[in-house]
C-alpha cells in the first residue's frame, strides 16, 4: 500500500515532530496496520478527523478482521456527523467479535439519540454482559437504568429485569471465589479432624486453592463433581446426619451443573472470541483451557498407575494397617483428573482427545477401587 496524500505531506515538513515520526515509520513500514492506527490517532487527537478516517480506512485494507479499527472508525464518523457510517461500521465490529464490549455500547448510544429504544436497550444490555470492567458494566447499567422506563411502557409484556452492580464476569468470579473458599474451609477442617490420613480432605483443598485461582466457569464442573462423590458417600454411610449433608450435597451438584450451561449459553459469543479479549477472567480462562486438559489426563494415569501397583503388590505381600489409605489416595486423584477432564469437555476446551482419555483412565481407575470393594474379603 502506498503512503497517503497526507502522510507524504505531514513527511514533507510540519512542526509537530511525533507526528512526522510517525509518519516516516508509515512509509518505512507500508504493510504495519498499528503504525496507520497510531496515526489515526495522532490526526484524532490534533482535530484532524478526515485524515483520521483515511487512516483508519488504511489499516483495516491491511487487517479487515481487526474489530477494534472497525470501532474507532465508526466513533469517528459519529463525530462528522456521518451516522449512517458510524452505524455500519459498529455492525461490522460486532459481527467480528459478537463478546467485544464497546462497539455494542457505542451503537446503543447511538441508537439512543436516535430514539430506537429496544436498540439501545437491547446493545447497553449486551455490553453490560460482555465487559470485564466493573466500571463499564456500572456504566452501561446506569444507561439501560435510564431507559428501563421508556422500554417497559413500550414493552409492557415483556420482563422487567434487575442488574447487579457488577459485570456478568465479575459475578462469576466472586462465585467461584466464594464456593472455592467454602471447600477449603471444609477441607481443612477435615484434615484437623481426620489428620492427613484422610485424603478426601486434602483433594477440597487442592480444589478450594484452584478456584481461587482459576475463577472461571469451568471450575463449576469440577465442583459438582465434588458434591457429587460426597453426595454419594453420605448416602452410602447412612444415618441420619449423612442423609441431611447428601440432601444438601446433591442439589449443590445439579446447581453447579445448571449455572454452568446457563453461562455458557449467555456466553457462546464469548468462547470464539478469547483470543482477541483482556481482562482477569479472560487471561483465567486461556490458562484453564491450556492446563485442565493435560493435567487432568496426567492425573488420572498417575492413578490409574498408582492403584493398579498396589493391587499387584498386595496381592504378593501382607500389607499395614495403613494399606487401605495407600489404596484410596490415587482414587481421589482420579477424582480430581475427572473433575477436570470433565470440565474441559463441557467447556469445549482445546484437546478433547486428551480430556476424553483422561476421563476414561479417571473412570477406570474408581471403577477398579468400587471393584475392589465389592471383592475384599
Amino acid at each position: 500500500m502506498q503512503a497517503s496524500s497526507d502522510v507524504e505531506r505531514d513527511l514533507a515538513g510540519t512542526a509537530d515532530s511525533a507526528l512526522t515520526n510517525l509518519a516516516r515509520q508509515v512509509v518505512e513500514r507500508p504493510t504495519d496496520y498499528r503504525l496507520r492506527g497510531e496515526l489515526a490517532e495522532a490526526y484524532a487527537d490534533r482535530g484532524r478527523l478526515p485524515e483520521a478516517i483515511k487512516a483508519y480506512q488504511d489499516a483495516i485494507a491491511l487487517y479487515p478482521e481487526n474489530a477494534n479499527l472497525y470501532n474507532n472508525l465508526a466513533t469517528l464518523y459519529e463525530e462528522v456527523g456521518q451516522l449512517a457510517e458510524a452505524e455500519a461500521n459498529y455492525q461490522k465490529a460486532i459481527a467480528l467479535r459478537p463478546a467485544f464490549a464497546a462497539p455494542h455500547y457505542n451503537l446503543g448510544l447511538l441508537y439512543k439519540e436516535q430514539g430506537h429504544v429496544e436498540r439501545a436497550y437491547r446493545h447497553f444490555e449486551r455490553s453490560r454482559v460482555c465487559s470485564n470492567s466493573r466500571r463499564k458494566a456500572a456504566e452501561a447499567r446506569q444507561e439501560l437504568e435510564a431507559l428501563r422506563q421508556e422500554y417497559e411502557e413500550l414493552y409492557p409484556e415483556r420482563e422487567s429485569v434487575t442488574w447487579s452492580d457488577e459485570s456478568p464476569t465479575q459475578e462469576l468470579r466472586n462465585a467461584v471465589r466464594n464456593e472455592g473458599l467454602l471447600l477449603l474451609a471444609w477441607g481443612i477442617f477435615n484434615v484437623l479432624v481426620s489428620g492427613f490420613s484422610a485424603p478426601f480432605g486434602v483433594l477440597l483443598i487442592v480444589v478450594g486453592l484452584l478456584s481461587l485461582y482459576f475463577r472461571v466457569a469451568s471450575m463449576l464442573p469440577i465442583h459438582s463433581v465434588i458434591w457429587t462423590y460426597a453426595a454419594i458417600t453420605n448416602l452410602t454411610v447412612g444415618g441420619i446426619v449423612a442423609f441431611v449433608f447428601a440432601s444438601i450435597q446433591a442439589p449443590l451438584a445439579v446447581y453447579d451443573l445448571v449455572r454452568f450451561r446457563r453461562i455458557r449459553r449467555r456466553d457462546a459469543a464469548l468462547r470464539n472470541d478469547v483470543e482477541e479479549q483482556s481482562g482477569e477472567g479472560i487471561l483465567d480462562a486461556k490458562r484453564a483451557a491450556t492446563i485442565f486438559p493435560w493435567s487432568g489426563c496426567l492425573l488420572a494415569g498417575v492413578s490409574f498407575a498408582s492403584l493398579a501397583l498396589l493391587v499387584v503388590v498386595g496381592a504378593f505381600v501382607e500389607m499395614p494397617a495403613s494399606f487401605g489409605i495407600a489404596v484410596a489416595s490415587p482414587v481421589f486423584v482420579a477424582i480430581l483428573a475427572l473433575g477436570l477432564t470433565f470440565s474441559s469437555l463441557l467447556s469445549d476446551y482445546p484437546r478433547k482427545v486428551v480430556a476424553a482419555l483422561g476421563l476414561l483412565a479417571a473412570a477406570a481407575t474408581i471403577g477398579m477401587f468400587i471393584l475392589l470393594v465389592f471383592i475384599a474379603p
